[in-house]
């Protein structure tokens, strides 16, 4: 059992999903800085690149439950972070955001902690949801 517990979240973390287009330049990154923090000026920031949208499979119960406190089971896990705006993670480190609120093009992944500004070529995969969960940092 706890075998296949460790195989289902290495393959969630380790296993590439689909090529999704979302994400800016890096060389553009300062430029979507300023306009996260205009457009939520009570959020802070992270620029992460290496990115990995994860769509949480949930029942269509739970999807309801979640949109009537405007989250989605949507999850973004980053393998670098390249500059965090209170610096509760060095640039280098990785993260599972929150439930998402919204995803503005071309970059921002938006929850209610956090303005994500993904960076460079990613991907987007259907997980099981209890794997999310079971990876918190």
């Amino acid at each position: 059992m706890i075998d296949s517990e460790i195989q289902s979240i290495a393959s969630l973390i380790y296993e590439p999903g689909e090529y999704f287009e979302f994400g800016c330049d890096e060389g553009d990154a300062s430029k979507f800085v300023k306009v996260a923090n205009e457009m939520f000026p009570d959020k802070p920031y992270c620029v992460a690149r290496g990115w990995v949208i994860w769509d949480a499979i949930v029942t269509e119960e739970q999807r309801q439950a979640l949109k009537t406190i405007n989250i989605q089971p949507v999850f973004v896990y980053v393998n670098f972070v390249i500059e965090d705006q209170y610096g509760y993670l060095n640039s280098g480190h990785f993260r599972r955001s929150t439930a998402l609120v919204e995803m503005i093009q071309p970059c921002f992944f938006v929850t209610r902690n956090t303005v994500y500004v993904l960076v460079g070529p990613g991907t987007r995969k259907d997980v099981n949801h209890t794997d999310v969960f079971a990876i918190y940092f």
